[in-house]
This record gives structure tokens, C-alpha cells and sequence, in this order.
């Protein structure tokens, strides 16, 4: 089976909630079990959080950059290919 990048996303936003939810239930058990949350669950929650943001972050930061590379080439293609049309008309003048 192959990974799309779609599918690999899905993964990695997934990974990313269940840590961010897995932090807040070990929070939530915590304080009503212990009636304090250890500092161990707060860093795990700090790390959770931590991770979520780079994950989406990333992902956001490295599509936009590539859709700007590709407009620009694009751009660029389109642009050599009318100047190529445009000396073919001028030798054939």
C-alpha cells in the first residue's frame, strides 16, 4: 500500500489530537483523583501542545511554500514558452 501525501497528513493530524487529548484526560484524572496535577502531566500536556502546533504549523508552512514555487514556475514556463512563440514568428517574418 502507498502513502499519499493526503494520507500522511491525516496520520500526523491525528497523532497530533490524540496528544493533545491524551495530555487533558491525564490532566482531568489527575486533579479529581489526586486533586493536584503533578508537574510530570503539565510537561506531558506542554509537549503535547508543543507538537500539535509544530505539526500543523509545518504542514501549513511547507504547502504554502510550494505553491508558491509552483505558480512561480509555472509563471516562468509560460513566460519562455511566449517568448519562444514570439522569435518563431519574427524569424518566419
Amino acid at each position: 500500500m502507498k502513502f499519499e501525501q493526503t494520507h500522511k497528513d491525516l496520520i500526523s493530524y491525528l497523532i497530533a489530537c490524540i496528544m493533545v487529548l491524551s495530555g487533558i484526560v491525564l490532566a482531568y484524572f489527575s486533579f479529581f483523583i489526586l486533586h493536584l496535577i503533578e508537574n510530570s502531566i503539565l510537561g506531558f500536556i506542554s509537549l503535547g501542545i508543543t507538537f500539535a502546533g509544530a505539526i500543523f504549523g509545518i504542514t501549513q508552512i511547507l504547502r504554502d511554500k510550494f505553491k508558491a514555487y509552483e505558480v512561480s514556475t509555472n509563471k516562468a514556463i509560460i513566460k519562455k514558452l511566449k517568448e519562444q512563440e514570439e522569435d518563431k514568428k519574427e524569424d518566419s517574418e
